[in-house]
């Protein structure tokens, strides 16, 4: 059986793990209710919707947050 003359480094192998990491893009989609690129599965940053309905203080009007 093949066994290694030195030991190899974190360094060494810490930098031959991250060489093989796929890069993922992300995909966004529009906001069914204001039309904003989004993540999938996220609240919207711009209106505060997720699956039709509101999920952030952000969407509901000044006057009916109080």
């Amino acid at each position: 059986m093949a066994v290694p003359k030195k030991r190899k480094s974190k360094q060494k192998s810490r930098q031959g793990k991250a060489g093989k990491a796929p890069l993922t893009i992300l995909k966004s989609t529009p906001c069914p209710n204001c039309g904003a690129q989004t993540l999938p599965h996220r609240i919207c940053g711009n209106c505060g919707h997720y699956n039709g309905r509101v999920h952030s203080l952000k969407a509901i009007p000044e006057e009916k947050q109080a």
